[in-house]
């Protein structure tokens, strides 16, 4: 019973983490490039009381969303694009 609760948790986190990335990609590159830099340093500022499972997660997560945001946006075709990808 544990089980299937983690399992059906586990895939609503993921649904969440799809439906922000989806709508962070979205946003125009410098607004999201100031988005996760302005995260990412917070999570250097979290309170360690918070304990280091749950930041290690925090920044895996922001990691993980960034990994996605990339996949979400749209290719361009333009050489600009092309350059930046490779």
């Amino acid at each position: 019973m544990i089980e299937k609760a983690m399992l059906h948790a586990e895939g609503a986190h993921y649904a969440l983490h799809d439906v922000l990335a989806r709508a962070l990609s979205r946003l125009p590159t410098s607004d999201y490039d100031q988005l996760m830099r302005s995260l990412v340093a917070q999570a250097d500022h979290l309170d360690p009381g918070l304990g280091a499972d749950r930041i290690a997660g925090y920044r895996d997560a922001l990691e993980s969303i960034a990994d996605e945001v990339e996949h979400a946006r749209p290719r361009s075709s333009g050489l600009f694009s092309r350059l930046r990808r490779s």
